[in-house]
């Protein structure tokens, strides 16, 4: 078909057929007007008396009737509008330049615009406008016939789509409005007539007013410049003296908060000049609810035009407590955020003094009704002194000083280790099993050294009273070489902040810090995330914070006493990680971002 497209063998042979028909022809039959009869199956007569008469006569020797009623009487818009068969019957017989007037105004009459008037027989070609008035001196491009309405003799169309007919000068130039004008014509564009125009070789070129007689004012004021200004009475504008504040050099001030800015002028300049005023509207007025504690206060600021409206704390009434022995002034929790918080005495009983008792006796401790620190006192307890374990060199004796004290008030008894009076001087030499060694020392000590029946081979060492002692292979023999123990440093204070516990090695000579594993670190716990309706599909090693941290006492010269301080272990630094959830609602894996911490400290609360 001529859209392109194609008809299947299934489909109505018809619509091809149609398809390729040129429209408002006598060939022509549209499929939806289609009938299938013809003149010998259905009554062609109306259509034959109508073509009878004799104003068609000139034509049947060119279209004759039968053939025409054949078309008539398969097409249903034909058979119902007899107005449309005669014009598509006339229409043909125009291809042949037959001429057929038919139409009258009470049959089958053909409407005109007023201006224009019905004409039967035209040349098939455009109607003669402006813009193709040419077609006059070539009639030849004209075939056939048709019917129309046409301008009135010595006129044309102004446009092809309109129907105002003008003269042939009027073609030269067109306005704004669409009114033809004549080459030369000069017409007024506006209500006033200040706007005028002229047609100039199918130009339309403007026509200016001569204004050079309008008067020009002298301006005396600062800031003024001549203007033009549209005159109602005029087609020529006025001058005028107007304010340009651009030629101004006086510049507005920057005003404060609650302030606004206020011009004026003077009589001999239209340059403003400025001032800054108080405006109360421009003042915020948030009061703020103060609470049963506090006072509202409205103040003004030096050189403020607005009042700010704060809550103050009074003097606070409340007598802070008196603490006792053990107990520490604290605040409670739930009055920090007021003007007077309330102080508590809280007990800790470790802050209670020492009670020390002499040796023999033990601390006997009895609660007091409204103290912190219990009422101590001192019962006998001889059974706590222990025997000594007296070195090699001494004897056990008992201690006649301890039992002749005052203090001693048990009676209990206490043994001491005296060394004997046995010294030797000179060099250390071989010593066999049996034998005794008894040397000086700087301080005139005497130490003994005893060499048992157990023989010790070259290489071993050993710890004894803070030395060490190694049996060592020379040219003369296995020899017994002894010298002080270095330990290594230790710092006790250190090892109690990290919550350690002192613990000594080397048969006592020697401190080190044994931690229990809790101090503050990094830790792993593993748990699964979850956001809305996604989680992770398997628990995930997250990094966390934990362990102890040591606290602290400082003395609060406000409050004259001390205040407690902690430490917490907490993150050093975060760092950003992406874990995958999957989400069951629309069954998708989605990106979670976390932060953990790249290390953990005991940093202060």
């Amino acid at each position: 078909m001529p859209n392109g497209t194609t008809v299947s063998e299934g489909e109505d042979p018809a619509l091809f057929i149609d398809s390729w028909q040129v429209p408002n022809t006598t060939g022509y039959i549209s499929y939806s007007r289609r009938r299938e009869v013809n003149c010998s199956t259905s009554d062609c007569s109306e259509c034959l008396d109508m073509l009878s008469n004799h104003t068609f006569n000139s034509c049947h020797a060119y279209v004759p009737p039968t053939i025409f009623c054949e078309v008539w009487v398969r097409d249903a818009e034909y058979v119902k509008n007899p107005c449309v068969a005669l014009a598509a019957y006339v229409a043909s017989c125009h291809k042949f330049n037959i001429c057929i007037e038919w139409r009258s105004p009470d049959y089958c009459p053909f409407t005109c615009p007023d201006e224009l008037r019905y004409q039967a027989c035209l040349p098939a070609c455009t109607a003669q406008t402006c813009p193709n008035h040419e077609l006059d001196s070539d009639p030849e491009e004209c075939s056939g016939l048709t019917e129309g309405c046409v301008c009135p003799e010595g006129t044309l169309l102004h446009r092809p789509y309109s129907a105002l007919c003008i003269p042939s000068k009027k073609c030269a130039c067109t306005d704004g409005f669409g009114t033809p004008r004549a080459s030369g014509e000069v017409w007024k564009a506006s209500k006033d007539g200040c706007c005028m125009y002229k047609c100039d070789n199918d130009t339309i070129i403007p026509v200016e007013y001569n204004c050079s007689t309008v008067p020009q004012p002298i301006c005396h004021r600062a800031g003024e410049v001549t203007v033009s200004l549209a005159d109602d009475q005029s087609c020529c504008p006025r001058k005028a003296c107007v304010c340009n504040q651009t030629l101004c050099d006086t510049y507005p001030p920057e005003c404060k908060y609650g302030e606004k800015l206020v011009s004026y002028y003077r009589e001999d300049s239209c340059c403003p000049d400025y001032i800054c005023e108080c405006d109360p509207d421009r003042c915020e007025s948030v009061i703020p609810v103060c609470r049963d504690d506090q006072t509202l206060i409205a103040t003004r600021a030096d050189g403020s035009c607005c009042l700010a409206h704060i809550c103050m704390c009074g003097a606070c009434s409340d007598v802070t407590p008196e603490c006792q022995e053990g107990e520490v002034l604290t605040v409670d929790s739930n009055s920090t955020d007021r003007c007077c918080p309330i102080y508590h005495c809280v007990c800790e009983p470790y802050r209670c003094r020492d009670f020390n008792c002499p040796e023999g006796m033990s601390v006997l401790s009895v609660p007091a009704q409204e103290q912190c620190c219990p009422l101590r006192t001192c019962e006998c307890a001889c059974e706590g002194i222990q025997r000594p374990h007296c070195a090699l060199g001494e004897t056990m004796q008992l201690d006649r000083a301890f039992i002749a004290d005052p203090q001693n008030q048990c009676g209990c008894k206490k043994f001491k280790c005296e060394r004997d009076a046995v010294c030797v001087d000179g060099e250390r030499g071989v010593m066999r099993p049996g034998q005794t060694l008894v040397e000086h020392s700087a301080d005139g000590v005497c130490y003994t050294t005893e060499c048992t029946h157990s023989l010790d081979s070259p290489g071993k060492s050993w710890v004894s009273n803070c030395m060490k002692y190694e049996c060592t292979a020379t040219a003369s023999g296995p020899t017994l070489v002894s010298y002080s123990f270095s330990c290594p440093p230790f710092n006790e204070t250190e090892c109690m902040k990290i919550g350690g516990t002192i613990v000594s090695y080397m048969d006592g000579c020697c401190k080190t810090c044994k931690e229990d594993g809790k101090s503050c670190q990094k830790v792993t716990v593993r748990m699964t995330i979850r956001k809305n309706d996604c989680r992770s599909n398997r628990p995930v090693n997250i990094v966390s914070c934990d362990g102890k941290c040591p606290s602290a006492s400082i003395y609060n010269y406000n409050i004259n006493t001390y205040a407690r301080f902690c430490k917490c272990c907490r993150e050093m630094g975060l760092q950003r990680r992406t874990v995958q959830l999957y989400c069951t609602g629309n069954s998708t894996w989605v990106n979670y971002s976390i932060q953990e911490p790249t290390d953990c400290s005991c940093q202060w609360s």
